[in-house]
């Protein structure tokens, strides 16, 4: 009988007695040493989180984790499965199920599990999230992408440049799925331009795996990419904006996180200003223009300039 074997007939052995079993009974039944059965037990216990315990020579069943649930060979206590559980509501309501496939073996029981003993309701039933601007990503190509993260592969993928409205080939090494403002895109190295550069799932138009290994990239040079500019645009941040906020919009914005590095202060006329680091400025501006009246540019001088000319265009509009 090899370890595995073993391993996975401890844990139907386990689920089928009713409190304890022994080491001495344990090593019989499998045909080892006691010693390799406590190991064993270590291990569920330690790694696996196992609601066992070991006293005088014998495994003993938690009976203050009973409603523990092993899902792929892990055990999860009820408030774990309660966060798991809503996890899969909220995946579930921002893309194409790929999470729900991994949970549907598990989903009745775990549906029984979290029934709350009074009112019969489940706590997946109180989470609610309303998406704006949405853009839709084809269910193939969304499951596509998950896999070749999973599984280190690289993509071929056809997909629309807004900016030059073009079809464009490429083929890539997706590094990170990102949700950004209701919108799935993906983190990859180019093979094609030999850099780092984020695609919008919904411009893909064709996408296939194919079995070369993704290129590896430092968790720190992508941090350093994807994370100093603002927004989702990439690259180093080489600008600090200083916006100023009216004492009224700064309630909201005093909470808001716009950058991980954004400095806030409120000056003497009770309004807020807030110093954020960028290297693009056009997803910047829309956010401080969204504002309107209740945000002013202070710094630099040819950002503020922009956002002029910008609210200037937009008041023509209406003339």
């Amino acid at each position: 009988m090899t370890k595995a074997e073993r391993q996975r007939q401890i844990v139907e052995y386990m689920s089928a007695i009713h409190n304890s079993v022994s080491f001495t009974e344990l090593a019989e039944q499998f045909d080892c040493k006691q010693r390799t059965i406590r190991r064993d037990f270590d291990y569920f216990i330690k790694e696996k989180n196992a609601p066992w315990f070991i006293l005088n020579n014998s495994a003993h069943k938690d009976q203050s984790r009973k409603d523990a649930v092993e899902l792929h060979g892990y055990w999860f206590d009820r408030q774990e499965i309660e966060a798991l559980f809503v996890l899969n509501q909220v995946v579930e309501q921002l893309s194409p199920g790929t999470l729900k496939k991994q949970i549907e073996p598990f989903e009745k029981r775990i549906k029984s599990l979290l029934k709350n003993e009074i009112t019969g309701l489940n706590l997946g039933n109180f989470v609610k999230l309303i998406e704006i601007a949405d853009r839709k990503v084809d269910t193939d190509i969304f499951q596509l992408v998950t896999q070749s993260l999973s599984e280190q592969k690289q993509l071929k993928i056809r997909f629309w440049s807004r900016e030059s409205n073009e079809t464009q080939n490429r083929t890539i090494s997706p590094l990170q799925l990102v949700r950004y403002k209701d919108n799935w895109k993906v983190d990859a190295w180019c093979h094609s331009k030999k850099a780092l550069r984020t695609f919008s799932l919904e411009a893909m138009k064709d996408i296939k795996m194919i079995q070369k290994p993704t290129q590896k990239i430092a968790p720190q040079k992508l941090k350093q990419h994807f994370e100093s500019s603002y927004g989702i645009f990439a690259g180093r941040a080489n600008k600090l904006a200083i916006i100023k906020f009216s004492p009224y919009i700064a309630r909201w914005v005093k909470y808001e996180q716009w950058h991980p590095e954004q400095v806030g202060q409120w000056a003497l006329d009770n309004s807020y200003q807030l110093q954020i680091p960028y290297h693009k400025d056009e997803e910047l501006l829309q956010d401080i223009i969204k504002y309107a009246d209740h945000a002013e540019i202070l710094a630099p001088p040819e950002l503020r300039e922009k956002a002029k000319q910008k609210l200037k265009q937009a008041l023509e509009n209406y003339q």
